[in-house]
């Protein structure tokens, strides 16, 4: 058990650099493409992801929508296109 801290702060070493905000990965742009579609691309105008929905609105890091099957509800995703949560 003495070893542990040093394979926590090994294993913490490996994993912090992917901790990291890549700043190249940030929302730049998010164009609702179809009725239920909406795009978001980087600074530099490539594709990052697309999600189903009405788009609500975006920052630099979020996309918010509202889905086709819900009238009360948006969801938010981030800027790798994950699910954060819903209100």
């Amino acid at each position: 058990m003495k070893n542990l801290p040093i394979f926590a702060a090994l294993l913490f070493a490996a994993i912090s650099p992917q901790l990291k905000a890549d700043p190249d990965k940030s929302i730049a742009t998010v164009k609702q493409e179809s009725s239920s579609q909406v795009y978001a691309y980087d600074q530099h105008g490539n594709y990052m992801f697309a999600v189903s929905g009405e788009l609500v609105g975006y920052t630099g890091s979020t996309v918010t929508v509202k889905p086709n099957h819900s009238s009360n509800q948006v969801y938010v995703y981030d800027e790798k296109g994950h699910y954060k949560f819903a209100k």
